[in-house]
């Protein structure tokens, strides 16, 4: 099928296929960890429950009715992070790209993780499986590590290549859209097409796969799904940037300890309904929870070029989206962050010991005014 018959295609179904996100966003709330260069997934809703905070506190329901003041903070874009991104799609048909975009392709994976992949038995980290073993230590070592029940929580990557298999994509496009089979591998084989036969494009893009996530239903059965498992999901495309950037030596590690710094935050209420400045606090969290857990002597013991290496890592995740109910912090907010998380474990007087949740909770809360005091000159 050439691009003309695909365009055709993709008009006519243009009232089925708005955007796999209409679909989704009746559903879940999920925390991306990726910058707000990428495709960001928002918090959803099903019905008027917010799914993911199943255990609320009111008393952490503050400062999120505020837009905060760009002109506050000192924040330039990663010009390094952009080209990166950009270099991603040089030489892609433009046609090509308009299409997929329309049809959400670049953010297809992360609803089909979520709803239809709950197998973590064969799942690998990384482009080529190379984070695998090191994640898999990382994931049990934080389950140890902190004091909440984060056993059920699945360790799961997510690949490009997944939209080249027609047994995940249809039956998950059928779901999604409400098609019959027969449309659903239609639209399927249309967009395949159009990857397989782009000069630029494979299915192991970058983009395809850039997003790192953590995602909870507190055990609330979906309709028309069941129950599905906590899970922590980490893109190749995001840890193919880190190694980019010269981080690959910490780059699983600290987005996983950021992600399951979040299932620590679902369990002990530490979340907020979403706003710039909500969102904010709750991501600058988890860097600081994750930081802690990578300094700690009974965490992942990192030295300190390897925990300087986790700051560069959370500078680089820095987004200047003020207004943005998904914006995760300043660069220099989130190195700070972390700066902070390690500075907590390195200057305890038992070294052994590790704080609560709860504690560490608290102990963030009195911080956070500094962290996201203005610093523009």
């Amino acid at each position: 099928m050439n691009h003309t018959n695909q365009l055709t295609f993709r008009l006519t179904k243009h009232t089925m296929v708005k955007s796999l996100k209409t679909t989704v966003s009746a559903f879940i709330l999920i925390w991306s960890a990726a910058t707000a260069v990428a495709d960001e997934i928002r918090t959803m809703k099903f019905g008027e429950q917010v799914l993911v905070h199943t255990h609320w506190q009111d008393v952490l329901n503050h400062s999120i009715d505020r837009v905060i003041n760009p002109d506050d903070y000192q924040c330039l874009p990663n010009n390094d992070v952009i080209a990166w991104l950009m270099a991603q799609l040089e030489g892609v048909d433009p046609t090509t790209l308009q299409i997929l975009r329309d049809n959400d392709v670049f953010s297809t994976l992360a609803p089909y993780k979520i709803f239809f992949d709950n197998d973590a038995t064969d799942e690998t980290i990384g482009l080529y499986g190379q984070y695998t073993q090191e994640t898999r230590k990382r994931h049990k070592s934080n389950q140890r590590f902190w004091d909440v029940p984060t056993d059920d929580v699945l360790l799961m990557g997510m690949h490009g290549r997944v939209l080249a298999d027609d047994t995940k994509m249809v039956p998950y496009v059928q779901w999604a859209l409400g098609m019959s089979m027969e449309q659903a591998q239609g639209l399927v084989d249309a967009l395949q097409g159009l990857i397989e036969n782009d000069p630029v494009l494979d299915y192991d893009n970058p983009l395809f796969s850039f997003n790192a996530f953590a995602a909870s239903f507190g055990g609330a059965p979906i309709p028309g799904i069941g129950v599905i498992p906590d899970k922590i999901v980490l893109g190749d495309g995001l840890l193919q940037l880190m190694e980019a950037l010269g981080l690959d030596d910490v780059a699983s590690d600290f987005i996983h300890a950021h992600e399951f710094a979040h299932h620590v935050q679902f369990e002990i209420g530490a979340n907020t309904p979403p706003s710039p400045e909500a969102t904010r606090r709750t991501e600058l969290m988890a860097d600081a929870f994750a930081a802690y857990y990578s300094s700690h002597a009974r965490g992942a013991t990192f030295q300190a070029k390897r925990f300087a290496d986790v700051m560069n890592a959370a500078f680089v995740a820095g987004d200047c989206a003020f207004a943005s109910p998904g914006h995760h912090g300043t660069p220099n907010q989130r190195e700070a962050a972390a700066a902070w998380g390690g500075e907590v474990s390195a200057s305890a007087d038992n070294q052994g010991k590790i704080f609560s949740s709860n504690d560490m909770l608290e102990r963030f809360e009195a911080i956070l005014p500094t962290l996201v005091a203005p610093d523009a000159e």
